[in-house]
């Protein structure tokens, strides 16, 4: 697993893949937090910078969208070891405790990124992938 420690200066946002404890099983802030919810509201209110938005929601989902981008050409080899170690990951994840969410996140959007800093810390938020754009 990546953690992340912060955000590059120069990219406009930055793309996270996460799993989150459904609320039945979180114990932290994901318990009173839908993650998936606060990124679609973050979204709208992100609306003139267009930095945050939700690119794929549900295990099958990210798994699909995990799969478009391991056939891109890859800068690294380490990129594609990561990506490929993620997917392994999420494939292993029990579904009945985890949601799965593919999101961009505007790189000014403080508030967002402390919740998820938070809930991440708190066990409830798994980070698998992040990429600058």
């Amino acid at each position: 697993m990546k953690i992340r420690k912060g955000f590059v200066s120069n990219s406009s946002s930055t793309s996270f893949i996460v799993a989150y404890k459904r609320k039945d099983s979180a114990e932290g802030l994901c318990k009173k937090v839908d993650l998936n919810d606060l990124i679609e509201k973050m979204a709208v209110a992100d609306r003139y910078s267009e930095g945050t938005d939700v690119t794929a929601y549900g295990k099958e989902s990210v798994i699909n969208h995990l799969n478009r981008k391991e056939k891109l050409d890859w800068r690294s080899d380490l990129s594609k070891k990561e990506l490929e170690e993620s997917l392994r990951k999420i494939k292993e994840m029990d579904e009945t405790v985890w949601e799965f969410l593919c999101f961009d996140l505007s790189y000014h959007n403080d508030v967002a990124r402390s919740i998820l800093d938070a809930m991440i810390e708190q066990g409830d938020v798994k980070e698998f992938f992040m990429e600058n754009d």
